[in-house]
């Protein structure tokens, strides 16, 4: 319904028969694909929803790859985290948890162009969603900013001296960020 597919791997048949099961019960058989077999050895690269049910280590052996999964992949571990890779959301059900990531589009480095009608360079770090920099606006140091990165939209939160929280939301096309009045281009 949504454009979603997804695809299980499990070692053990029986999680697979029960996993087949299940998706037909539920009426989304035809959007879900299990496969026996070593996740480890299988490109699951292309889902855009992957589901985990595995101890942190092993997530921490997947992480890599995950992170160079398609901007805005979802993922969802139950029960086990990513280290310092925090769940953009975490809930609570009946003593279960479940992490939520999305896989951030890589935007660190050095950005320029205009905001409004400003001449605007930001220089930004990254680590997984999380975004720190600094900004130059119309030639002076605008100060720290810091933002968060969604799939391939961001969000900034600066402020220049002497005026208010300046905000900024743009969405990365190709090599360039583009929102309301922002197109700065990776240098």
């Amino acid at each position: 319904t949504y454009g979603v597919n997804g695809l299980g791997v499990h070692l053990n048949p029986v999680r697979i028969k029960e996993a087949r099961t299940n998706a037909d019960k539920a009426g989304v058989a035809d959007k879900v694909r299990f496969i026996e077999g070593d996740l480890f050895e299988t490109d699951f690269s292309k889902a855009s929803v992957l589901t985990l049910y595995l101890l942190p280590e092993v997530n921490m052996r997947l992480r890599s790859e995950i992170l160079m999964m398609k901007p805005g992949t979802r993922v969802v571990s139950h029960a086990f985290h990513m280290e310092d890779w925090k769940a953009d959301a975490t809930e609570h059900f009946d003593f279960r948890t479940v992490y939520h990531w999305v896989v951030p589009a890589q935007v660190a480095g050095r950005w320029a162009g205009t905001v409004g009608h400003s001449k605007v360079e930001i220089e930004l770090t990254q680590k997984f969603q999380e975004l720190t920099g600094t900004a130059v606006i119309d030639g002076k140091p605008a100060g720290a900013a810091t933002g968060k990165v969604s799939g391939e939209a961001i969000r900034i939160e600066g402020e220049q001296a002497g005026a208010a929280i300046q905000k900024l939301s743009a969405v990365l096309k190709g090599s360039v960020l583009e929102g309301d009045g922002v197109r700065l281009a990776r240098q």
